[in-house]
């Protein structure tokens, strides 16, 4: 019996309130969980880092809390969230958040596959 084929896609998501965007490196759509790689710029607070996995909770993947790194500095603790609007066998189209210190920071995009 064939598994399900995985799909890879990268990109960018923007985020909603800001000129701020991830730059999604690697963005793994599995059966019931998704792994990604991702860096994020923040203004004058530079490009953060996470190379993590979100699992499926009802239609959205939730990431544990997870640590977001500039170089060996480590980020606040934050939690980030998924939901897959659409996808063709070509693209993806995402949106979601990232959640730091009570704070929300919702993003949106479409990805291209790679793989």
């Amino acid at each position: 019996m064939l598994g399900r084929v995985i799909m890879v896609f990268n990109g960018f998501l923007y985020y909603k309130d800001s000129g701020d965007y991830l730059e999604i490196e690697r963005f793994i759509v599995r059966e019931s969980q998704l792994a990604f790689q991702l860096t994020s710029t923040w203004g004058e607070h530079g490009q953060w880092s996470i190379d993590a996995t979100a699992s499926q909770a009802g239609n959205e993947y939730i990431s544990k809390e997870i640590t977001s790194h500039q170089g060996k500095r480590e980020g606040l603790p934050c939690i980030i969230r998924f939901r897959i609007k659409s996808q063709t066998e070509n693209e993806v189209s995402v949106e979601g958040a990232w959640s730091e210190s009570g704070e929300i920071y919702e993003f949106e995009g479409n990805l291209e596959k790679i793989a």
